[in-house]
Parts: structure tokens; sequence; C-alpha cells
């Protein structure tokens, strides 16, 4: 049977680690959680949870309270916008799919909506300005 030789360096190693572990445990736990909101905060801000203000979706009821969803696309003069102009001199033109009709009521700057399907409709409002 052969005896292993004895290392200096290698056991004060072992030793100093056995002495600091407590330490190295606080460590590895303080950085695995900075870790952890990092990416938290990372998938968070790019995930499907993020909010853009790219177009507005509208949800309402149709008929026997059925919900239905509405896309709302503004264009002032052929250029997309976020939100309807609050007043002016336009033009305006409505059309919507899955075979639902839209007209646009210059009093009160709304629109409205009929045949309305459960599946998302899309109604684009052109606003065109009127030069006089």
């Amino acid at each position: 049977m052969k005896l292993h030789k004895f290392n200096k360096n290698r056991e004060l190693k072992k030793l100093k680690f056995n002495n600091n572990k407590s330490n190295y445990l606080k460590l590895g736990t303080f950085i695995a959680s900075v870790m952890i909101i990092v990416i938290s905060v990372i998938y968070f801000t790019y995930s499907k949870f993020t909010l853009t203000d790219t177009f507005k979706t509208l949800e309402t009821t149709v008929n026997n309270f059925i919900p239905a969803d509405y896309l709302l696309y503004y264009y002032v003069d052929g250029v997309a916008v976020i939100n309807k102009p609050s007043s002016g001199n336009y033009d305006v033109t409505v059309s919507c799919d899955n075979g639902a009709t839209a007209t646009w009521n210059k009093e009160d700057w709304s629109i409205n909506i009929a045949n309305a399907t459960k599946t998302n409709t899309k109604c684009t409002i052109n606003f065109t300005t009127i030069n006089e």
C-alpha cells in the first residue's frame, strides 16, 4: 500500500476554504439573488407583457354581451398616428374588415361600428385635411 504525498499548498487551500465557507455561501447567495433580479427585469421588459402605444385595442360588447375586440388604426393625411385628432377640418373615411361597417360621427368625434364579429375587427380611420 502506497501512501500519498503530503501537499502543503493543497491542504492550506482546503483549510482556508473550510474556514471561509460561510462567507463564500453568503457571497454566492447574494450574486444569485442579483442575477435573478436582473434576469427578471430583462425578461419582463422585453417580454409579451410589454405594452406599446402603437395601436389602441378597445374591448366592447355586441348584442347579447358577446365580447368583440376592435383594433382602430388612425391615419392623418396618410401618416399613422396613435390617437385620433381632437378637432380639425377633416374629411373622414372609415373601413373595417370581417364584414363590419362603420360610420364617423363628426359631432362628437366618435366611430359607430355595426355587424361586428367575435374575432378581432380592424377598422382604419383616415383623416384627410380639408384646405379651405
